[in-house]
């Protein structure tokens, strides 16, 4: 199974002055390293959980994996393509088309409706009106949020804007989908719908997700478990290889 994201020997840091290792700060300044050596492959059609305490490195990593942060040293290779040596048009295509996130904040747009929330980029990769529409109402119902279509994000719990921001990521139809606790604010029942939603996703589009997570649960369903702690991986542990979730 080739790999669809590969990491090799990543670092990423923040400079005195603030700045990220790959924008601000230049190598050999004074460095707080947050991912240190970080060698990782993404199988295509799989899921892959980073699991380590807060503060450990696994939002940046999501981060420089789909594209949002460069990284000061190391290599990240998306679909084939060595994405150091992009330009950052072609960095913002690869980020419209191929991913998907989910970010633990959301960032949902308040005077957007579900809908709308959840079809936000689809014109951008070429869907119609109509088109865009009607694929938000399908991942919507997915999620078990159709009936709310129409409501604003501030008239939803937060459960409910995590279901939201989900079904946007899924909306894409990308090829990686990039979630940060995904499940944090979603009870088992509406846990389990979400996973068989991404497992459904797996077996037959072939998608694969990264996320990261303190959800035991959750964990039972990927592959490849990567401990991330102090920004330095330890040994993957691989469990079943079509995951199947803790019973």
């Amino acid at each position: 199974m080739s790999a669809v994201i590969t990491v090799h020997g990543v670092e990423f840091g923040y400079g005195s002055n603030g700045g990220s290792g790959g924008f601000a700060a230049e190598a050999g300044s004074d460095q707080e390293l947050v991912l240190k050596g970080i060698d990782l492959e993404v199988p295509r059609g799989s899921m892959v959980c980073l699991v380590g305490p807060s503060g450990s490195g696994k939002t940046t990593l999501l981060n420089v994996m789909g594209l949002l942060e460069k990284p000061l040293r190391g290599q990240v290779i998306f679909d084939g393509h060595d994405v150091g040596r992009l330009s950052e048009r072609e960095l913002e295509v690869l980020r419209l088309k191929r991913l998907g996130f989910v970010f633990q904040s959301f960032f949902l747009l308040p005077t957007l409706s579900v809908v709308e929330n959840t079809s936000y980029f689809l014109p951008s990769i070429g869907l119609s009106r109509g088109e865009s529409k009607d694929r938000a109402e399908e991942v919507l119902s997915q999620v078990g949020l159709l009936q709310f279509r129409d409501k604003l994000p501030r008239e939803l719990s937060g459960g409910q804007r995590q279901r939201v921001a989900i079904a946007r990521a899924l909306a894409k139809k990308p090829a990686v989908i990039l979630a940060d606790e995904p499940t944090a604010n979603l009870d088992r029942k509406t846990s389990d719908t979400i996973v068989a939603v991404f497992q459904e996703l797996r077996e037959k589009q072939n998608v694969s997700f990264v996320f990261s997570t303190h959800d035991t649960h959750l964990v039972s369903y990927a592959q490849v478990v990567h401990p991330l702690e102090n920004g330095k991986l330890a040994a993957p542990v691989k469990q079943s290889p079509n995951g199947g979730g803790a019973k």
